[in-house]
This record gives C-alpha cells, sequence and structure tokens, in this order.
C-alpha cells in the first residue's frame, strides 16, 4: 500500500510539471517572448525551464491542438503564424459564437456577476491607461473569457477561450485603440445588467465586427 501512495504522489507531482510547462510555454507565446515563425528548439527549452524533453513535447503536442505551433515535415516546431485570412476566418465566427454568449449571459446572470463584472472592467479601464498595451490584452482576454465562462454553456466556452488565445497570439498589439473599445464594454455591460438578451447580442457582434473591418482595413 505504502509503494502505491508513493507512485501516486509521484504521478500527481509529474503532472503538475507538465501543466506548468505548458502554461509557460502558452504564456511565452501569448506575451510574444517566442514570436510567430520563430522555431522552438525543444532541447534548449527544455534546459531553460530545467526539465526533461517528455514535458516539453507533451506541452507542444497542446500547443498544437490550440492552434499556436505547428510541426513541419521534418519534426521541427514552429510558433505559428496566422495570415490575415485565417484571423479574419476566426473573427468571423467569434462574432457569431460570442454574440450568442452575450445573449445567455444577459438571461441568467445575477447580481454578484453583475458586480464582478464591473470590477473586471474597472481593471479593464485601469488597464487601458497603462503604456503597455500587453495589460491591456491580458485584461480584454479575461473580459471575454468571463462572459463566455458564464453563459452557462460549456461548449461554447471552450471554443471562445481557443478563439480567444488565437487572436492573442496573433499580436500582443491592441486592434483597436482602448478609446473605442471602452465605449463598447461599457455598453455591453449595461446590456447584461439590464438582463437585455437581445441587445447585449447586438453589441458584441458590433464590438467584434469592428475590429475585423479594421484588421481587414490595415
Amino acid at each position: 500500500m505504502s509503494n502505491t501512495r508513493r507512485r501516486r504522489v509521484k504521478k500527481v507531482k509529474y503532472e503538475r510539471v507538465e501543466e506548468k510547462t505548458f502554461k509557460v510555454l502558452k504564456d511565452m507565446i501569448l506575451m510574444q517572448e517566442l514570436r510567430p515563425g520563430e522555431r522552438i528548439i525543444q532541447d534548449s527549452v527544455a534546459k531553460d525551464l530545467g526539465v526533461s524533453r517528455t514535458p516539453i513535447k507533451k506541452a507542444l503536442t497542446k500547443l498544437t491542438e490550440l492552434g499556436l505551433v505547428t510541426e513541419n515535415s521534418k519534426g521541427q516546431v514552429y510558433v505559428k503564424k496566422f495570415s490575415k485570412k485565417e484571423i479574419l476566418a476566426i473573427y468571423d465566427v467569434r462574432e457569431v459564437l460570442e454574440g450568442l454568449s452575450a445573449r445567455l449571459v444577459a438571461e441568467r446572470i445575477d447580481e454578484k456577476d453583475i458586480k464582478k463584472m464591473r470590477e473586471m472592467f474597472n481593471r479593464l479601464q485601469e488597464a487601458a491607461n497603462k503604456p503597455s498595451s500587453k495589460l491591456y490584452v491580458t485584461a480584454d482576454l479575461k473580459f471575454h473569457e468571463f462572459l463566455a465562462q458564464k453563459s452557462g454553456n460549456n461548449v461554447l466556452y471552450k471554443i471562445i477561450q481557443d478563439f480567444g488565445i488565437q487572436i492573442a497570439a496573433f499580436g500582443i498589439g491592441v486592434f483597436r485603440p482602448p478609446k473605442d473599445t471602452l465605449k463598447d464594454h461599457f455598453e455591453i455591460i449595461d446590456a447584461l445588467a439590464n438582463h437585455n438578451g437581445e441587445l447585449a447580442e447586438t453589441l458584441m457582434r458590433a464590438h467584434i465586427r469592428a475590429t475585423r473591418e479594421k484588421i481587414a482595413n490595415s
């Protein structure tokens, strides 16, 4: 029995190493410490992180599933470089899904969640006044993920979360300046607080569509 317990402890510890390795690599991509098109040298990354190649390989498999890295015919792994066409396609889907998410949230949100959303939005507003766009992108991503999570639809949440990560990996810069998007967020939150699902969906879709149009015209 004692041997079984020891094996279980080792397994939990190892799984934590894998999860931490995945999170570190994902954050490095999102923050563009590993830039689009850059090759990921597994031995080098393993040495830098102080882990073996096994958790690196498993982390890269998960990152491939998220669409953040790609492997060529030689087995070399690169940070995925999204084309404008791919990004626009993601925004087309996001507009529909996040509009639906906003409608669902408006129907079920309670006072506690409204308060949490306003607090989150206040952090978003503070982030918009910072010189670093990284902070704003991170806050904006968390805001959209929170809405998807509160939709009550786990499938919808997972898809929106994955798309959000891909968008963040595309470029750390903000596609639309905070002075434009802050107004959007204020209006969306007000619609949600008033449980107006139709308006919340309309505003969310317009919010995402405006960003798509800016990318298309860039």
